[in-house]
């Protein structure tokens, strides 16, 4: 028996995206106790590929919302992506996170300076979830 585990994620702009997490195999012919359900090993690894595309997804969609100005709508650009660790209940995961140029318009008298902000800096200042913190 073969079963593939998937995530699909729906963004807020209509894009889907589908996240192949698994595939698990098991013996059904001659099967012992140990092929029935999922062994702690799996459900770990399982879980933290959830964990890993369910983040990466959330950054990206934190990431486009980030990139239209709150002053003047102006889409801004992506200066760089860096990867970046968080630490979860479930494990250190490491997601690309994209650095946004700031507009303009809501820095007046320096319209020669650049500068560049990650949208997680604000969520996860100590690069750790909140769950995580608590404990």
């Amino acid at each position: 028996m073969k079963c593939r585990i998937k995530l699909e994620t729906g963004f807020g702009w209509g894009d889907t995206r589908s996240h192949e997490i698994c595939m698990l195999e098991r013996r059904t012919i001659d099967a012992s106790s140990e092929d029935l359900g999922l062994c702690l090993a799996d459900a770990k690894s399982l879980l933290k590929e959830i964990q890993r595309a369910l983040l990466q997804d959330q950054v990206e969609e934190i990431g486009e919302i980030a990139r239209v100005c709150r002053f003047c709508g102006t889409y801004l650009t992506v200066h760089d992506r860096r990867q970046r660790r968080i630490d979860t209940l479930f494990g250190r995961v490491t997601v690309e996170v994209p650095r946004v140029r700031m507009c303009m318009c809501g820095l007046p008298g320096f319209p020669t300076l650049k500068v560049a902000r990650s949208p997680l800096t604000r969520l996860l200042p100590d690069h750790a979830t909140p769950e995580l913190r608590r404990l």
